[in-house]
């Protein structure tokens, strides 16, 4: 089935008539669930407890020996460094050790590189900071693994890496590098970095003879997760989950702070996590101003917390507008040079912003849905780029290969999200688009159609739907929020909203009806089918409780 959007979309499809007993979901529901998984591994998908799913961390290579040497420190009191990454899964890990690190009477320094003039990870700068400090151990948060060179540079310090990164063929010669992606099983290899800080601190604290009460570390450990994307299967999800709970009564005063600042009385879902406080704790570190997330998420002072809370807003808002100007501007490049018609896409303006185009990678991806890459804010004939991909295509391993051809100066990431810097001459960007284009004809991602979970009629799409939704919770990558189908729908009284929105109301041929709402209606090209009032539609989209009631949101449109 195509699309407004020129997508497909399949039905998803079980053979099975099994119907849940255990756990009171519907069958279409239920049947959601045997699709993403095994039956035996419902009950820890619906209500996942950390003493079920949290293995020994001991089982991660160096994780040991990382921990003995923390606990040396905290006896002698050693001076502690932390170097961490400037997006909000480098500020928790970062917030992680701080925090428990202050308990045991330590006063560790955190460094974190500034976005623009160093770029991300680790730079000799850094270790110059420690070193003249006279810093005996220093943790690199977020980074390092990829690092080798600079590592191995400054490797007459005791460096520990706790990292989640995907590695390249050598690794730093260093005190411990403690990541997952070392592990031949695959069990804890969709960790975020919070989440890898956080196993540290379960094997350090088994040490201590002073106990850190580690369940009041959730918050952060949930917000790293969810805003660094991170598949919200095994023991994420027992992160994520237990973590959300403890951020209904956190005690973080930054993370009340910023609760405050955006509306929120309390965080209930990977919504708030990743769409409202996130962004302004991203935010501090995409406009130069890199310290603000770390310093939020560790104040003890609730008037600092309140000062920060409001120049991250501050910035969250600089930052909209920045991207709303630059993304107008990248959809006319893709249209005008017709790049939508390649395997991938790659544009580059030298006065992008370098702390924008992450996100703008990910517009892209989302409205054309092929692998996007975005490059700007050139200096000294160097680019910053950032890469987004879809399904089927890694792109931290294709950024890999780039840096093997010598078309990237850096470069990697994760299997979704990737960064890079090049040369900015036309010529360098050719050639690099030229390769990446070149290396997705040989290996062409294999097409599969978005799944539509649930095909219901309109009569049907109530509030007993919604509260069997909620019992899926917690969503987001790895484990989304089930598709709905509504077929044979008309559209009525659209009211355009902010120039971009449309309000709506759903009808069926029996009366039933239901709001709905089209966010970014314009940008996806639904408005005229929206405002039409004549086709009948199968409506695509997620059932939402909004403050007004039951609200349909509308994703895409298909004529019947």
């Amino acid at each position: 089935m195509r699309s407004l959007r020129g997508k497909s979309y399949a039905y998803l499809q079980v053979e099975s008539s099994v119907i849940d007993t255990q756990h009171g979901l519907p069958q279409d529901l239920y049947h959601i669930l045997l699709a993403r998984m095994s039956p035996a591994e419902i009950t820890d998908c619906l209500d996942p407890k950390l003493k079920n799913l949290l293995p020994d961390p001991y089982i991660v290579p160096a994780m040991e020996k990382a921990c003995l040497r923390a606990l040396i420190a905290i006896q002698k009191q050693e001076k502690i460094g932390i170097l961490g990454d400037y997006d909000v899964d480098g500020a928790c890990s970062s917030a992680l050790l701080i925090r428990f690190f202050k308990t045991h009477g330590l006063q560790p320094e955190v460094y974190i590189p500034d976005r623009l003039k160093e770029g991300y990870g680790h730079n000799d700068l850094a270790f110059k900071f420690f070193k003249d400090k006279k810093y005996t151990l220093v943790f690199t948060v977020d980074c390092g693994t990829a690092a080798t060179q600079v590592l191995n540079n400054h490797n007459d310090l005791d460096i520990i890496v706790l990292d989640h990164h995907l590695p390249s063929e050598a690794v730093p010669d260093i005190f411990a590098l403690v990541n997952p992606q070392l592990l031949d099983d695959n069990t804890l290899k969709h960790l975020s970095a919070g989440g890898v800080t956080f196993l540290f601190l379960i094997g350090l604290n088994r040490l201590c003879t002073k106990k850190f009460d580690l369940i009041s570390l959730l918050d952060l450990v949930a917000l790293s997760t969810v805003c660094d994307v991170m598949p919200l299967i095994g023991l994420n999800r027992a992160f994520v989950k237990q973590g959300i709970k403890t951020l209904q009564n956190t005690q973080n005063l930054g993370i009340q702070a910023l609760c405050k600042i955006a509306g929120l009385n309390t965080v209930k879902s990977t919504y708030d996590l990743g769409f409202v406080i996130g962004p302004r704790i991203n935010a501090g570190g995409r406009l130069g101003q890199s310290y603000l997330g770390v310093n939020i998420l560790t104040t003890e002072d609730p008037h600092q917390a309140a000062i920060s809370a409001a120049m991250l807003d501050a910035l969250n808002k600089e930052r909209q507008k920045l991207e709303e100007q630059i993304l107008e501007t990248a959809i006319n490049r893709v249209k005008d040079e017709e790049l939508d018609k390649q395997p991938c896409i790659l544009v580059f303006d030298p006065t992008w912003h370098a702390g924008i185009v992450g996100i703008i990678a990910a517009r892209v991806r989302e409205i054309y849905g092929k692998p996007t890459f975005i490059a700007g804010a050139a200096d000294n004939g160097i680019a910053m780029g950032s890469a987004r991909s879809i399904d089927g295509v890694n792109i931290g391993n294709l950024l890999g290969r780039a840096l093997e051809a010598g078309l990237v100066i850096s470069g990697g990431g994760h299997a979704k999200a990737g960064g890079f810097k090049c040369e900015s001459s036309a010529a360098s960007i050719a050639a690099l688009y030229d390769f990446l284009n070149q290396q997705l004809r040989a290996t062409p991602p294999e097409h599969t159609p978005d799944l539509i979970h649930i095909k219901r009629k309109l009569a049907g799409v109530d509030a007993s739907l919604i509260e069997a939704i909620t019992k899926l919770e917690p969503f987001g990558a790895g484990h989304e929020e089930p598709l709905i189908a509504i077929e044979n729908i008309h559209i009525k009284a659209p009211t355009l909203i902010k120039d971009q929105h449309v309000r709506c109301y759903l009808i069926d041929g029996l009366g039933c009806t239901l709001p709905a709402m089209s966010f970014r209606a314009i940008r996806y090209g639904l408005k005229p089918a929206l405002f039409d009032g004549q086709q009948t539609y199968t409506c695509i989209g997620y059932l939402k409780n909004s403050p007004y009631g039951l609200q349909f949101q509308i994703h895409d449109l298909i004529c019947a």
